[in-house]
């Protein structure tokens, strides 16, 4: 069976490049490579982004030539750091003077942030940094924990979009045929969750028998309370990722306990700057230096805190440029045993979402209600809040250009939550000055009051 899968993933690798298993052997490779050239490499893929800025980018193309930097002088990545910091604001602002200009159309495409500021931010892709940086980057971090083409990974992940039914037979041929090669890893939805959705996910899993699991942090660690707290097993999991939240302690000590002799990893990372970091066997987390450039940075008025500054090398159609990416961490100063050439760092707790329960016992994945305020014109931030199991608080920061589209949204967001969520929640709106931030300077936009105890299948570890 395993053999059938990996021959069906190469044939969709041959197909379309996605899965791109020459990049996947290129970062192999790379791991292999002494320190001295990687530092090369990084010298090498600096100079070429540099070039292409300088050329090519009218954003950095003028910040570039009032820096004097020389393509020629470049003697590593931290020649960059003469540059200043980019941030959200910054592309909001400047928008497609960050995009290459000799970027084909057919090779990028558009793409959206979570929205985990209270505010989405939409930039651009390129499709072969996608593939070494997302898909490559994903495919090395899945071996640290043993998996190997071909084997089975369950997901717990948000359920994939409907896409509209391809126009003529052979469009709709070919989509088949797609589907028909993608791996048949069963999927399990982040978006709702439920003590009878979770009944069913067990008999599902034994039947398709995953060596390995990967998902959001904090569905990984609510489906391993529900199997604990029944005294229920899964049998055979060797490596669990976990991705796009931070895992906790206290959750990585349940799917050990709930998993014994499964590996678990954490895989670091964002939507702008796909691929930053990942721990390896030895549980260090190591970033991703043949890939990106990661600086530590003060925290002002907080001198044992240091905020991570990110280069993406690799990034030349819309380059992020010591990218302020709003998350913690600190170097390592001793090397890790585990032999690869990539430093180590201590990342801070990064991304953490709550999901809200229903009167009926239902948890809602908080990236669900993140999905009812993209791209909503007229605000700048927004904190969903239940105090009550049958209340829920949006609290929202108006700009100047908050208005009638607006309200007609939000009255919107109220519908879809009693649709899809539950008919008896209440949704208050409050517009507000602005929302708190929590002491690590992060903003949630999802938080949950109701007690956990409620709900037995609820851990009662802190996830958020």
């Amino acid at each position: 069976m395993r053999s059938w899968r990996l021959a069906k993933w190469y044939l969709l690798a041959l197909r379309d490049g996605t899965p791109d298993f020459s990049l996947d052997r290129l970062l192999q490779q790379q791991e292999r490579m002494p320190a001295a050239r990687i530092e090369a490499l990084r010298t090498a893929k600096t100079r070429r982004l540099v070039d292409e800025c300088l050329s090519n980018v009218p954003y950095y193309r003028d910040l570039m030539r009032q820096a004097g930097l020389d393509r020629r002088a470049i003697r590593g990545p931290e020649d960059l750091e003469v540059l200043p910091l980019l941030d959200k604001p910054i592309i909001r602002r400047e928008g497609r003077r960050l995009l290459n200009e000799t970027a084909d159309s057919a090779a990028y495409f558009a793409h959206t942030t979570s929205g985990s500021s209270g505010m989405p931010l939409d930039f651009y892709r390129g499709a072969e940094y996608d593939k070494l940086a997302n898909g490559a980057a994903n495919m090395r971090a899945f071996r640290r924990m043993g998996w190997r083409p071909g084997d089975v990974m369950a997901r717990f992940w948000s359920p994939p979009h409907d896409d509209p039914p391809p126009e003529g037979a052979g469009r709709a041929l070919r989509r088949a045929l797609r589907r028909w090669l993608e791996p048949d890893d069963p999927l399990f939805s982040a978006y709702a969750v439920s003590r009878g959705e979770m009944e069913g996910w067990l008999d599902r899993l034994r039947a398709a028998r995953p060596r390995f699991l990967y998902g959001y942090g904090s569905v990984l660690s609510l489906y391993a309370s529900y199997l604990h707290s029944r005294g229920l097993s899964l049998d055979g999991v060797r490596g669990i990722a976990s991705t796009a939240e931070a895992l906790i302690p206290a959750a990585r000590a349940l799917l050990r306990e709930v998993f014994p002799g499964a590996m678990v990893i954490d895989v670091y990372g964002s939507r702008e700057i796909p691929g930053i970091a990942c721990e390896c066997r030895l549980g260090s987390m190591h970033v991703n230096s043949d890939l990106v450039h990661v600086e530590y940075l003060p925290v002002p008025g907080d001198p044992g805190r240091r905020r991570l500054v990110i280069t993406a090398l690799d990034n030349t159609v819309f380059p992020f440029i010591r990218y302020d990416i709003g998350d913690h961490g600190s170097p390592l100063e001793e090397p890790c045993r585990c032999g690869l050439p990539f430093p180590a760092m201590r990342w801070g707790l990064g991304k953490l979402i709550d999901s809200l329960l229903s009167p009926e016992g239902r948890l809602m994945y908080g990236g669900w209600f993140e999905g009812l305020m993209y791209r909503v014109r007229g605000i700048h931030e927004y904190q969903f809040r239940q105090k009550k199991a049958d209340e829920i608080t949006l609290y929202v920061v108006p700009t100047d250009e908050f208005g009638d589209e607006a309200r007609r949204h939000l009255e919107g967001v109220e519908r879809e939550i009693q649709r899809d969520f539950s008919p008896r929640i209440r949704l208050q709106i409050e517009t507000v000055a602005s929302i708190p931030l929590t002491p690590a300077g992060k903003h949630r936009f999802v938080v949950c009051e109701v007690r956990r105890s409620d709900y037995d299948y609820v851990p009662s570890l802190p996830l958020s």
